[in-house]
């Protein structure tokens, strides 16, 4: 099997410059999806495994069969057959599908394709893996209004091939550590606001013991210096 996923540039509007991708075409519509390429030409068995999983049946190249096809050819073969008669001839294999007859349904099937394409690119830009996290401003409905996509859809696909969305919660956990320090420090300001009224007390009973002892200690001066009657 030759996997061909050829690098080409999607543009992404007149304000953002384009975009290298590796892109894989249905050879039975004009259905195309792409990864990012940004990094460099990845190697054809990652490319393929990566389609793969998107539901692309990945052949040799110009045969790869997109989902919406294989889906298409899948209703079909459950699809009643005609009773035969004897005289019928072996049912041959079922041809591929052409491309659509109305024009619209075709421009619609590119329509779709690009939005993917679009919606990849802005993802690559604007969501950080490892912050799992989207840059300032951005989120699944902004993606999706940029892309012309469904909010749900694109939450399914950042989810599965970028990532989950895990919520910075730091300015919270300082507001959580900032509110219980207060507190801490509002409680030993307390401590500390006791501590100095009963210093003070203590302060002002010990002053008011002195005076008396003082006092005290004058009397007993006296009374050890007055002359000792003697007994007649």
């Amino acid at each position: 099997m030759r996997d061909d996923f050829p690098v080409v540039n999607r543009s992404r509007g007149k304000l953002l410059p384009p975009l290298p991708v590796q892109e894989i075409a249905c050879s039975r519509c004009p259905n195309t999806d792409s990864i990012g390429a940004a990094a460099g030409r990845r190697p054809p068995h990652t490319v393929a495994r990566d389609f793969g999983r998107r539901g692309w049946r990945v052949v040799d190249a110009g045969k790869h069969v997109c989902p919406a096809c294989i889906a298409a050819e899948i209703e079909r073969r459950r699809a009643p057959q005609p009773e035969s008669t004897a005289m019928a001839p072996k049912p041959k294999e079922p041809a591929p599908l052409p491309a659509p007859a109305n024009e619209n349904a075709g421009h619609a099937s590119a329509a779709a394709s690009d939005a993917i394409v679009n919606l990849y690119l802005l993802l690559s830009d604007h969501y950080d893996k490892a912050r799992k996290a989207y840059a300032e401003g951005w989120d699944d409905d902004r993606v999706a209004k940029e892309a012309g996509l469904s909010p749900v859809l694109v939450a399914e696909r950042r989810e599965k091939d970028f990532g989950p969305l895990v919520k910075d919660t730091t300015l919270e956990d300082i507001a959580a550590a900032t509110l219980a320090l207060a507190q801490e420090v509002a409680g030993l300001e307390g401590e500390i606001d006791a501590l100095q009224r009963a210093t003070a007390s203590a302060i002002t009973t010990c002053g008011r013991l002195k005076v008396s002892l003082n006092a005290l200690r004058k009397v007993q001066g006296r009374l050890s210096a007055a002359p000792a009657i003697k007994a007649a």
